[in-house]
């Protein structure tokens, strides 16, 4: 795959996991995936996405696995975490 991530899975509030490996994906992750109340586990690996992981990720309290390898990600994970 290639592109981008779109804003609007943010809207798929009840999501649980979320895995994005193994592709060419660039960009950033988007803001509205803090909206992932449910989300357990975040993993981005082997892709082109870059910049850090937006501080609205907080609202994802419910947050037990972050698997983040291979990718230009920088920065501190959410302090809610």
């Amino acid at each position: 795959f290639t592109g981008t991530l779109p804003p609007e899975y943010g809207n798929m509030k009840k999501l649980k996991s979320f895995r994005v490996s193994s592709n060419l994906i660039s960009g950033t992750l988007p803001d509205s995936y803090g909206n992932w109340e449910h989300l357990t586990h975040l993993e981005v690996g082997l892709t082109l996405i870059s910049g850090t992981l937006p501080e609205a990720y907080a609202g994802c309290q419910k947050m037990r696995t972050v698997q983040l390898q291979r990718c230009q990600l920088s920065g501190t994970l959410p302090a809610a975490w």
